[in-house]
């Protein structure tokens, strides 16, 4: 029963002795994800790898790094869909290797005070666990779905898309979005007619924002309640107009639930 005891210990002690070049190589992984033509399979490896030093922690008792491996694979999850990681995504996820090397630190000296790594650890997931902006894109176009994934990409943001504005007025009957984007050129309904039904449809104080992507300025100079909250030309300047207007999106947004919190 010794022997046995001491082959788990053996075991351990190599595992823990392994832990500082498996972060170096999730460091690497996370650095090479600004690359989007390898961005996926590298993705693929950081997540199995975090995936996995999740896992064997725990089968180590080494709960702290479990921990710290669970919030960090909470923040990959929405990285996946996209084509490449921001250099503000790039800087968070290495946060998460710092505590990883801290809480390591203390194990290898055999120390069992984590309250600083807790400590860092909440601070980190605090500042990540902001309110998801819900958006529902009516968009076909792969380009422009992939400017909006990068324009959003340091937001906290879901991204729902819907082909058709038929859908997508459906869809926002039933469930709530922070965002509504369409173009006007949408399939079955376009993008004036939705979110005109949508304005008359719901309640003010619950009101979908609306974001208009037209080749062609169709609003009236003076204001109406149908009229789209937001609107971007796609023009040569679309990129930059699009940026802004989501910047300005997203603070309405953001004021608006300040101001709803009891």
């Amino acid at each position: 029963m010794q022997d046995i005891s001491n082959i788990l210990d053996q075991i351990r002690q190599q595992y823990i002795a392994e832990i500082p070049s498996r972060i170096e190589v999730i460091e690497s992984l996370i650095l090479q994800l600004s690359n989007p033509e390898k961005f996926q399979s590298l993705f693929e490896e950081l997540f199995r790898t975090v995936h996995s030093l999740k896992g064997s922690a725990g089968m180590h008792n080494l709960h702290i790094l479990g921990t710290i491996s669970h919030y960090f694979e909470n923040q990959l999850t929405p990285i996946g869909t996209l084509n490449s990681a921001t250099s503000t995504q790039i800087n968070n996820l290495l946060q998460y290797t710092d505590i990883l090397s801290q809480a390591t630190d203390l194990i290898i000296n055999d120390e069992n005070d984590f309250s600083l790594v807790e400590k860092n650890l909440a601070k980190l997931t605090s500042s990540d666990n902001k309110e998801i902006i819900k958006i529902l894109m009516v968009e076909t176009s792969k380009t422009i779905i992939n400017i909006a994934e990068q324009v959003f990409a340091d937001h906290p943001v879901k991204i729902t898309l819907c082909h058709n504005g038929y859908d997508a007025l459906k869809i926002l009957l039933i469930e709530h979005y922070d965002l509504l984007i369409t173009n006007t050129e949408a399939p079955i309904l376009n993008g004036i007619a939705l979110i005109t039904a949508l304005k008359h449809a719901q309640d003010r104080k619950h009101m979908t924002l609306s974001m208009l992507l037209t080749s062609k300025e169709t609003q009236s100079p003076n204001k109406r309640h149908s009229d789209s909250d937001f609107t971007v030309l796609k023009n040569k300047q679309f990129i930059e107009n699009f940026s802004l207007n989501a910047e300005n999106a997203i603070e309405t947004i953001n004021n608006k639930t300040t101001k709803n919190e009891p």
